[in-house]
């Protein structure tokens, strides 16, 4: 296995994300790969927008082992959006989850990316059913009395993933399309309508698309 990613390994980074993910590592001392991603690296950030990281290391935590370091960390760093991954998990994921693969496309990551085999398009069933998720979500979602909860949160973490998808499906990995497209749909007088019309899209796109290496794979891992 790879070595733990070092402090020293933090000197490429803006002062602003070294100095977060330097608390981070202090306390996650086995977390063989980081990803820096998000509106903060290489997108377009909003005042209230995370530094978002996700951490790779060779076991996957026990839930009071996450709710702990979640509490240290938000406690320090309010500001950071952290994951915890194990490698088997990373590499399981690639398959299935559209987001990590868009994650590792368009932020920067430190330690050994060889840890998490060779780069993979992502099977485009992953994506149906990551748009169908969406819908299902959004669906809940407006069912409740006061959608928006805190500012339109919800709305806007369903936006990302959707957007995600669209780029997936057209071949783009790009943060600050991405912020860009999330801005117009907040902005939308009907934001949750704009969202299922575009799932929809999303949904016929995928279920229309032809199927690539990696869906075989996924249907023979599904299908035995």
């Amino acid at each position: 296995m790879g070595q733990p990613v070092q402090l020293s390994d933090l000197n490429v980074l803006p002062q602003a994300w070294r100095i977060r993910l330097a608390d981070v590592l202090a306390l996650l001392p086995s977390c063989r790969i980081v990803i820096c991603y998000g509106s903060r690296w290489n997108g377009i950030p909003r005042p209230s927008s995370d530094y978002d990281m996700m951490l790779i290391g060779d076991k996957p935590l026990r839930d009071q082992e996450i709710v702990e370091l979640r509490r240290s960390i938000k406690t320090g760093w309010p500001d950071v959006d952290w994951h915890w991954l194990s490698i088997k998990g990373a590499r399981a994921n690639r398959l299935i989850n559209p987001t990590l693969n868009w994650i590792m496309k368009t932020g920067y990551v430190l330690g050994d990316v060889t840890l998490l085999g060779e780069p993979v398009p992502t099977p485009i069933l992953s994506v149906l059913g990551a748009a169908q998720d969406v819908m299902v979500e959004l669906e809940d979602l407006q069912q409740w009395d006061d959608p928006w909860g805190d500012d339109g949160r919800e709305y806007r973490q369903l936006a990302k993933r959707l957007v995600v998808l669209e780029q997936t499906l057209n071949g783009i990995a790009n943060s600050q399309k991405l912020s860009r497209e999330v801005q117009h749909i907040m902005e939308s007088p009907d934001v949750g309508d704009l969202l299922k019309r575009r799932t929809e899209q999303v949904i016929w796109q995928a279920r229309h698309s032809t199927a690539n290496a990696r869906d075989r794979m996924l249907e023979s891992t599904v299908h035995g």
